[in-house]
Order: C-alpha cells, then structure tokens, then sequence
C-alpha cells in the first residue's frame, strides 16, 4: 500500500470466473476480496470491505537488523575456493565444458 496524502493506493487483482462472476481481491491484504456480478460491483464491494477493514486495524513499518555475516554463513560461501591448489581443477573444468557443449550439440 502506498500513501498519498489523506489516501492510500492498492493493487486489485480482478479475476472472471466461469460462473460468471468478478473476483476482486487486493494484493496487499489477502484476506480482502469481494465476489460480484460485474466488475464493477466487485471493485466498489472491494472497496466499501477494504474501508471497513482499515478502520479496524493499523498499518505500521517494523525496521529489523539484518545480521552482518549472514552471507558468510552460505554454505556453498564455504566451499569456494577449496579447488585453488588442486592441479588437476583446470582439466575437470574443461571436461564438463566439452560434456555440456556435447550435450548441446545433440540437443541442436
């Protein structure tokens, strides 16, 4: 939801069924819909359920610390680099290089 004033702007999803019926649901509150006859009927239900909702509840901002190291506790982040010293890594590389270029030839 964003902002604008003395109002806010929601994202609606808008869904025909077979039935023929609107579906409307907003994308920021999913617990929000409205099932109509036309599409309009639906988006002004949306709208009237989404007011009555909001006067019930309170839209706030929660700001959380994000952990320093958290991309050093990657798994594969350990691994990199454990092949460096190896002298045969060279030559494993450009075999699986000559099976996926083999691979792609076939599927050409």
């Amino acid at each position: 939801m964003q902002a604008q004033q003395n109002s806010i702007k929601v994202n609606i999803l808008l869904q025909q069924r077979a039935d023929g019926k609107t579906v409307a649901s907003v994308l920021e509150v999913p617990d929000c819909t409205a099932v109509e006859n036309s599409r309009e009927q639906a988006i002004s239900s949306l709208r009237n359920n989404l007011i009555e909702k909001l006067e019930t509840v309170e839209v706030i901002s929660l700001e959380l610390p994000m952990n320093q190291h958290r991309e050093q506790d990657r798994g594969w982040l350990r691994s990199a680099g454990i092949f460096k010293t190896d002298p045969q890594f060279e030559e494993f590389q450009q075999e699986i290089q000559s099976y996926r270029d083999e691979l792609d030839s076939l599927n050409s």
